[in-house]
């Protein structure tokens, strides 16, 4: 508004102090005003028109409302421009219901307790599943498993079309939790090592997750495996190759591995 009138700043200090008082501050997690007075403020509405003996009022209200569409059509310009440049990176897209299609999902695994899986390798199209239903201009209900987990309605920019008969079905959808990243829990252990961390041995196991195959099986340390699952049989699918060296202990003195 100073910018469109710059000889009449001072009229708007008032409406500048207003939306100060009543932004949400992060520290005081309420707002200024909220925290001064103990509620929370209506909005700053008035009809411009509104009957009134001082032609002042009646000319502030008015050029107040002037300032409103002003800003509103230079709301609507910026979101256009966003827009454009957002649609030079986006391809139109339009499904049938029936249609089959791939889904684009990008989980996020939490593997281990201090290890991290870099996941750029990992599949980014599930499917295909066969669309149910078109919910509004861009958004399409996908018929998941019922085990999946995951809201089964997806933006279009997720979905890339089924094109041919050849294809390589992947049907299993990662589990998510409430937090958005991928429940796992230990299949079977396929090897086992032991490494040298900061001159230490440290024993390690080569784990193969449930619902991934061998090739996504990741090496875990030991004892945080044991601590994070106690419940996993740690011999399942055989003892597998013996570690190099003697017996590995742990604090207590108590053999843990072979």
């Amino acid at each position: 508004m100073c910018h469109l009138r710059p000889s009449q700043w001072h009229k708007w200090l008032s409406l500048a102090e207003y939306w100060y008082n009543t932004n949400f501050h992060t520290g005081l997690k309420l707002t200024p005003f909220q925290a001064l007075y103990g509620y929370v403020p209506g909005p700053l509405t008035i009809d411009p028109y509104i009957p009134t003996s001082q032609p002042e009022v009646r000319e502030y209200l008015q050029e107040r409302a002037r300032m409103l569409e002003v800003m509103r059509g230079n709301l609507c310009e910026a979101q256009n421009r966003m827009k454009v440049f957002a649609d030079k990176h986006r391809t139109e897209r339009s499904f049938e219901v029936g249609d089959e299609v791939y889904l684009k999902l990008h989980p996020y695994k939490q593997s281990s307790v201090q290890l991290r899986r870099n996941m750029k390798l990992a599949p980014k199209y599930y499917g295909p599943f066969r669309i149910l239903a078109k919910i509004g201009p861009v958004a399409y209900r996908l018929a998941l498993p019922p085990t999946s987990g995951i809201h089964p309605v997806f933006h279009v920019s997720l979905l890339k079309k089924k094109i041919g008969h050849k294809h390589t079905p992947t049907l299993n959808l990662p589990i998510f939790d409430q937090h958005g990243f991928c429940k796992v829990y230990p299949s079977q252990i396929l090897a086992r090592r032991l490494i040298s961390r900061r001159n230490d041995p440290v024993p390690q196991v080569l784990v193969q997750w449930i619902n991934y195959g061998p090739s996504e099986a990741t090496w875990e340390d030991y004892y945080d495996l044991v601590a994070r699952f106690p419940d996993f049989n740690m011999d399942r699918g055989g003892p597998g190759p013996s570690l190099p060296g003697s017996n590995v202990t742990d604090r207590c003195g108590n053999s843990r591995i072979n």
